[in-house]
């Protein structure tokens, strides 16, 4: 029972030193590639506007926000063709986005960290199907348990206060709170992801294990989870920040999205690798040293058939005088 019971416990050794650092590398190119396709349409479009200043596209940057509003109304025309490209291929990437993915979280279980690169994808490929179902129902329920927050919250305060400016901090809560809940949910559904690839398991049987995780290392789990989503999110404002106080232009401003979206990719490896169990071997070991003592216990047992022989003897003695 110990065994099973720390099996299922995430590793504290999980981490960059137990990354697949080729399939890190995958999981980077499949972002870049997307972002650029999501990209040269609308750089074309601005380079056809600005390329003739001195400045370049850098021109959209600077204080005031001229040339900004300017290339809006101009490329308002071809705002509905932009929105339907730019949302079929984020829909188009999302759900191509969980094979890279599955294939990190599979190269991180025990099982799998010495597979080639076509086995791992393999795996990720026969639970893909499972992935993008799960996908569905998790953003269809933080979508609800979002709205339902922040109705419940406004509708429960809102005869309480009379203060517009109080209502509208009151509300600002709901949604920070609306928030909380979806990524509790969001953190859920690493976990599930994280069982369902490694072990093959259906969808039911992931959610009730990763369930029973969650149950023995729910505060461990969630403190591995904020600091490291928090740590994400630092690498993007940092570049957004970057990038407002340095403008040079729009290549700048990819440039250092990428490189913000490179940590949040190692960022995700290592909590994915958090929540992966111990390798095989370490398992191995830890079963073989528990049934260490069984098996020095197994010479009483032989012994117990010696004690049986040696009083037979005895019992026939002494019943044959009395059969005489």
């Amino acid at each position: 029972m110990n065994v099973a019971t720390n099996a299922e416990r995430p590793s504290r050794r999980g981490g960059l030193s137990s990354l697949r650092l080729g399939i890190v590398a995958l999981c980077f190119v499949y972002r870049v590639l997307f972002a650029a396709l999501l990209a040269v349409p609308i750089s074309l479009a601005v380079g056809g506007l600005t390329g003739a200043h001195p400045l370049g596209d850098a021109v959209l940057f600077e204080p005031g926000g001229v040339w900004l509003a300017e290339m809006v109304r101009l490329l308002r025309p071809a705002t509905a063709g932009f929105l339907c490209y730019g949302g079929g291929l984020a829909l188009a990437a999302t759900v191509g986005w969980l094979l890279p993915l599955g294939a990190l979280i599979a190269s991180l279980g025990g099982d799998c960290r010495d597979e080639p690169l076509r086995a791992v994808l393999g795996r990720a490929g026969r639970c893909w199907g499972r992935l993008v179902l799960l996908l569905g129902v998790v953003r269809v329920a933080q979508v609800i348990a979002l709205a339902l927050v922040v109705l419940l919250v406004r509708h429960a305060v809102a005869s309480a206060f009379a203060d517009p400016q109080i209502f509208d901090l009151v509300r600002l809560a709901g949604v920070m709170l609306g928030l909380l809940v979806a990524w509790l949910l969001g953190v859920l559904h690493d976990v599930i992801r994280r069982v369902m690839v490694q072990a093959d398991l259906s969808l039911y049987r992931a959610v009730e294990r990763s369930w029973e995780q969650l149950q023995q290392d729910g505060w461990r789990l969630l403190w591995a989870a904020t600091w490291r989503g928090l740590l994400s999110i630092g690498c993007f404002v940092a570049a957004l920040l970057l990038t407002a106080q340095q403008p040079s232009g729009l290549a700048t401003v990819l440039l250092a999205g990428q490189l913000a979206a490179l940590a949040h990719v190692i960022v995700r490896a290592s909590w994915f690798a958090w929540l992966s169990p111990a390798s095989a071997p370490a398992q191995q070991g830890v079963a073989h040293a528990q049934a260490a003592p069984d098996a020095d216990s197994a010479p009483d047992a032989d012994s117990a058939p010696d004690s049986d022989s040696d009083s037979a003897p005895d019992s026939d003695s002494d019943s044959a005088p009395d059969s005489d």
